[in-house]
């Protein structure tokens, strides 16, 4: 009887904290979608209370890039597919006070390097020329409004890429000064 009893004991008590494990039970947060995605953002220490807009999501094989603006800051977030399918957060980055960035991110070694431009709609900014590998590429804009951009870099037989000569123009024409 007394075995029964302790034995009862016992199995209450194992429920008991099973219950509560399950209970508390962190479920961990993917980005397999816009809504996750913001989710993922604000459960990232230093990101719990930002105000978050998703502008675009891109894949690249099993990298997921994810443009956004974090405060009206621009912002990027790199995600990789795990082997259930599901993205985790890999690394991310925030222009905090600019309206516009350019980020290149860590993509899979098929893919051509690029800059991924996000802007919000207070930058000026047009159009920005830049010397990549001393050859000029050029990308234009649209004014007030946020957007994300990218600009392949050209091909090259070298392992790096270099940047040179960056100029900025307002929607007439004119120099910008960054």
């Amino acid at each position: 009887m007394n075995n029964k009893r302790n034995a009862l004991i016992l199995l209450s008590f194992i429920t008991i904290v099973l219950t509560i494990s399950l209970l508390n039970y962190e479920k961990k947060i993917y980005g397999n979608n816009k809504e996750s995605i913001i989710k993922l953002i604000n459960s990232i220490e230093g990101y719990e209370h930002y105000s978050i807009n998703i502008l675009e999501i891109r894949d690249f094989e099993d990298v997921r890039v994810v443009a956004f603006l974090a405060n009206n800051s621009p912002a990027y977030m790199r995600l990789e597919k795990n082997e259930e399918e599901n993205y985790y957060w890999n690394s991310i980055r925030v222009a905090r006070n600019e309206d516009f960035e350019n980020f290149i991110p860590d993509l899979p070694r098929e893919e051509q390097p690029r800059f991924m431009i996000v802007k919000n709609q207070q930058s000026d900014i047009a159009k920005m020329e830049v010397d990549v590998n001393k050859e000029k590429v050029h990308k234009t804009f649209k004014v007030d409004q946020p957007s994300v951009s990218w600009l392949v870099f050209p091909k090259t037989d070298k392992s790096h890429f270099t940047f040179r000569n960056y100029k900025y123009y307002d929607k007439n024409g004119e120099p910008i000064e960054r």
